[in-house]
Formats: C-alpha cells, structure tokens, sequence
C-alpha cells in the first residue's frame, strides 16, 4: 500500500461524512421552514409570527405593530359551496394578504379564517399609529373585494384590527388587535381601528 492510499481513503471518508451532513442540515432547515409556515395557504403560521416578534426586539421609542383579521360569515362560504371552494378563498385571500407585506413585515394564517399581518417594529409616534390604521383600511378593501371561484361571485369582508405594544411578547401585540377587531363586527362600526 502506497502512503497515499490512506489519506486519499480519509478524504474520500471526509467529502462523504460532509456531505452528509450538508443533506442533513439542509433537511434540517426545511422542517423548520415547515413548522413555521401554514400547509394551506404558504403564509406563515403562528410560530412563524411568535418567531418575527421575538427576533426583532424593541429598542427604546420602537413598539411593535400587527393587524389581526377575521374573514365575517365565512362559514356561509363553506356551507354553501364547499370546503373546496372555501380552502380556494383561503388561499386568495391569503395571496392578497401578502400583496400587502413589506420589507420586516409577515402576513400569517393563525387559523381559520383567521389571519394577521405584523406590522413590524416603528417609531412609537402618531404618524405610525396612523399608518397603521392606513394600512389596517387597506388591507380591509383588498379583502372585500369579490372573489370569483368555480363560477361564482363570493363576496367576503374581513373585520381588521390593529395592536400596537411596546413588549416583545406575542399575546401583549395580538390582544389589543384582537379586542379592536372584534369591535368591527359590530354593524355600527365597520372601520378598522388600531389600539
């Protein structure tokens, strides 16, 4: 046996073992990217958005911003046209969800017919707040318009409110937006609001 054998044995062993574990790490990454993203839609998912909060911490005069989203009668869509049908409107409504998102900014489908769109970390100032509520409007209209799936016209509005929190924790961001969008299922109060 030559003195090389060996070592080229060692190398071919190494690229090997190495290129093991690129397929693993790279397996690895995908259930990740897998756990954090909804199957239906390809939005993210609530631990996808618990992921966003947490790795953007607040810096001194930052809050943190999300909408929170509740398609109104959806189980009508259901009932009347299918789960097929109604999985289809959950993705259209999902894609026109991520139309919406910006640079540091994640559309998710919490669950349902429940979506959220977080804003990110901004400037704790009232031009925020107001933006906030801008895109809150927009993100309302977008949803409301008609829908047309297997032949038929659906018409869907979604109920939009926004939460702003200076904490990193999740449920301190989606209480306030939640609270507000409930509001908005009043018939009385149909504009999207931000607290």
């Amino acid at each position: 046996m030559s003195p090389l054998e060996p070592t080229a044995a060692l190398a071919a062993a190494t690229l090997a073992s190495s290129a093991g574990l690129l397929v693993t790490g790279l397996h690895v990454r995908r259930l990740r990217r897998q756990l954090r993203t909804d199957a239906l839609t390809g939005l993210a998912n609530r631990s996808g958005l618990q992921r966003a909060v947490t790795r953007t911490p607040a810096r001194p005069g930052e809050c943190a911003a999300a909408l929170m989203i509740d398609l109104d009668g959806f189980k009508t869509v259901n009932d009347t046209c299918g789960h097929r049908t109604g999985d289809r409107a959950l993705v259209e409504i999902a894609r026109r969800l991520d139309r919406h998102q910006q640079r540091g900014q994640l559309a998710v489908r919490l669950s349902g017919d429940e979506f959220a769109l977080y804003l990110g970390r901004l400037p704790n100032t009232p031009q925020c707040w107001i933006q906030a509520h801008h895109t809150a409007q927009q993100v309302a209209d977008s949803l409301a318009a008609p829908l047309y799936l297997d032949g038929r016209r659906l018409s869907i509005t979604a109920s939009v409110g926004g939460g702003i929190a200076a904490s990193s924790r999740l449920d301190d961001l989606l209480e306030p937006a939640d609270r507000a969008m409930y509001r908005q299922k009043t018939p009385s109060r149909r504009r999207p609001e931000v607290a």
